[in-house]
């Protein structure tokens, strides 16, 4: 699963993550994208969550590459 919460960013929720103590229970999109971002080389990062919209983050300007590369 994932929850969007607006200004604190997209979560990725486990399986028993809690929706109401986000930040001991699941995985910040920062996170995320740090890890990727040690990754030598292009990294392609697939989102099938709940919410997965919100996990474009500060790529919502390339919205319209986003989905031509869909």
């Amino acid at each position: 699963h994932g929850i969007d919460t607006g200004d604190a960013g997209y979560y990725f929720l486990p399986w028993d993550g809690d929706a109401n103590a986000l930040a001991g229970t699941a995985v910040p999109e920062d996170t995320i994208r740090g890890a990727l971002a040690r990754i030598r080389g292009k990294v392609l990062f697939f989102v099938d969550t709940c919410h997965a919209g919100g996990a474009v983050g500060t790529f919502r300007a390339a919205s319209r590459d986003l989905a031509r590369l869909a």
